[in-house]
């Protein structure tokens, strides 16, 4: 018999980008809310409106989606995509001597 245990599984480590590729993720949520507001907005109006009220209506709601569009597919995830490339990429910081 060997006296000798295994070793401990290694730690699990989540990195910002696991956490936004999620359901959860704040990019998610509000591309989801907005998503449901833009389709129950549109067919309020179109259902309910008249000629002047539907096309203000449909241009707020597009210029809504077209700035939750850009922020969830922009420059926020290239950026967090950018700082963990960055971050696997650097040497470790030096162990200070005595």
């Amino acid at each position: 018999m060997s006296d000798t245990q295994p070793a401990p599984p290694p730690p699990v480590v989540t990195t910002p980008q696991q956490a936004n590729d999620s359901l959860m993720s704040p990019q998610f949520i509000l591309a989801a809310a907005t998503v449901g507001i833009v389709a129950g907005t549109v067919a309020a109006v179109l259902w309910h409106g008249d000629d002047g009220n539907i096309k203000l209506v449909l241009g707020f709601v597009f210029g809504l989606g077209s700035g939750v569009g850009s922020f969830y597919f922009g420059s926020s995830q290239g950026s967090q995509k950018k700082d963990i490339i960055l971050a696997a990429q650097l040497p470790p910081p030096p162990v200070p001597g005595p």
